[in-house]
């Protein structure tokens, strides 16, 4: 075994050997199948290609008669490699012989195009193909998923404050990177999973205003194609709660894509746009720098905690983390379904097993645990019986009528920060998720002793909070715990959103801007 440079856990290092009259074997079947290929595509017109369109696609650009799927060298990699193709349940198959054939085409006819070389085995585009082909079914299967996620942003602390900061940018937390792209996230990508950057669209890695960065989770392991993608998303799923959770960033995925690195890939990548948000009014972009991987990492060891394996089984710390990435990212943007999961949230996080007064208790609550200097808790107090004043119009039935809609949203402290109604409500939203992301930290803190406050605490919370004494010990523990894992600040107030009508300093970026440019105040 040796260290995946990535991720830190152990990588099978080339599980699979070929011997030498195997290779020479496969190689010249790889030749022949490309050979035929190439006559086959050039007369039916598929060649030549655009360097605009390199890659081809088996049913999209050409017919599936024109290349080998089950023939001489998908029966040769069975011979040679048998512990490879072996045939297992559908989850825990690794490889399949028969995808090569394909593979090898899409690849050679890529790499021939942007070499400017021909479509023949003789070109040394090719030849590298069926290198890197040779080299692919000695190594361990592998997967990679990839993330544009929105309103993250790199900046390592080795650039000075007014100095360009270069694309390409990377920290590393907890098995994902993290990478600085700017406007051209499609040249990332195509780096990352060959074919994919000219595959996705435009409109699915560009979001208006806010920074984007690309997040980059690997496996190679002899497991299933699915096995390995639900590693690979559960690791960027984790690191961008993690954000979330650390910074109060508007972080939201705008595409996620899965696929095979390198050049030879046998499935094409799957490209999965996340529902549109369409123009949003407010935002809160955040820098990440190496000072935060430390802090971050330890985050991600508690959200695989808190979500647990089993759907079922989770805990109310996973519910909360839940609602409050739901209300993000989830399939609906309407602001009840946001309030709904809001407030749903917040119970996780606070109520515990007490049924009832709900709203009352949970004000009190949070005004106990989240107050700071800055955020009052008779201000917290009145943000979170507006939260559940819009949230019982809602679930009981009741029409939410936008006048008293909007005089709830008025009431709520951060709305003052703009006089336009759409505004108002996103800083409203963003007020309250901002309140659930600290209770989960809070509540998260004073479960890890059994003295304080459990997860599964019969007691009477509201009676020992009145307490001055034992409501000091847990403001202390909370702070003390996140200090220590490296979080000091993440407890405090997230920082204004930046306005995207009401700021006249507000533009577009530009392609070619790659300036550091410091967080709204």
């Amino acid at each position: 075994m040796i260290p995946n440079e990535q991720d830190g856990a152990p990588r099978e290092a080339a599980p699979f050997t070929l011997p030498v009259e195997h290779e020479e074997t496969l190689r010249t079947l790889a030749e022949d199948v490309l050979r035929r290929s190439f006559e086959i595509l050039a007369q039916e017109r598929v060649l030549p290609r655009s360097q605009y369109r390199p890659w081809i696609q088996m049913g999209r650009d050409y017919p599936s008669h024109a290349v080998e799927s089950e023939g001489p060298l998908s029966e040769a990699l069975e011979a040679a490699l048998p512990a490879r193709f072996v045939r297992t349940p559908m989850d825990a198959t690794m490889d399949y012989p028969w995808f090569y054939g394909s593979a090898l085409l899409e690849a050679a006819v890529a790499s021939a195009t942007r070499a400017h070389e021909p479509y023949a085995v003789t070109s040394p585009s090719v030849r590298a193909v069926v290198d890197e082909f040779v080299a692919k079914v000695q190594a361990p299967p592998a997967t990679t998923s990839l993330q544009v996620v929105t309103d993250m942003e790199v900046v390592t602390d080795k650039i000075e404050e007014a100095a360009p900061v270069p694309l390409g940018e990377t920290i590393h937390v907890a098995g994902v990177d993290i990478i600085r792209v700017g406007a051209t996230p499609e040249t990332y990508i195509e780096q990352e999973l060959r074919s994919a950057g000219y595959d996705v669209e435009r409109d699915q890695v560009v979001s208006w205003p806010g920074p984007v960065s690309l997040l980059v989770a690997r496996v190679a392991r002899a497991l299933g194609f699915d096995a390995r993608s639900r590693e690979v998303r559960r690791r960027l799923r984790n690191v961008v709660t993690a954000v979330r959770l650390a910074t109060g960033a508007s972080a939201s995925p705008l595409v996620t894509i899965d696929g095979e690195p390198g050049g030879v890939p046998t499935m094409h990548p799957r490209i999965r746009p996340h529902p549109p948000r369409g123009m949003r009014l407010a935002h809160r972009p955040t820098q990440l720098g190496p000072g935060d991987v430390t802090g971050l990492e330890v985050l991600c060891c508690r959200i695989d905690d808190w979500l647990g394996a089993d759907d079922l089984e989770a805990s109310p710390l996973g519910l909360a983390i839940g609602q409050l990435n739901r209300s993000l990212d989830g399939p609906s943007t309407t602001v009840a379904d946001i309030v709904v999961d809001l407030s749903i949230g917040l119970e996780a996080a606070l109520a515990g097993n007490d049924t009832s007064e709900v709203g009352l208790r949970l004000r009190v609550r949070a005004a106990d645990l989240l107050a700071t200097t800055e955020d009052p808790s008779d201000v917290i107090y009145q943000d979170v019986k507006q939260l559940y004043r819009v949230r019982s119009s809602i679930v009981h039935g009741n029409v939410l009528k936008p006048g008293a809609f909007l005089k709830s949203i008025a009431r709520v402290s951060s709305a003052g920060a703009s006089s336009r109604p759409g505004e108002q409500v996103a800083l409203a939203l963003d007020r309250w998720r901002d309140l659930l992301r600290r209770a989960i930290l809070a509540r998260a803190a004073l479960a890890t002793e059994a003295s304080l406050w459990p997860l599964r605490h019969t007691g009477d919370v509201d009676r020992e909070l009145r307490t001055e004494s034992t409501r000091t010990a847990w403001l202390g523990h909370i702070r003390e715990y996140w200090t220590v894992a490296g979080l000091p600040s993440a407890l405090s107030p997230a920082p204004p959103m930046q306005l995207a009508l009401s700021r006249e300093t507000d533009r577009r970026p530009n392609d070619n801007d790659s300036r550091r440019e410091a967080p709204a105040s």
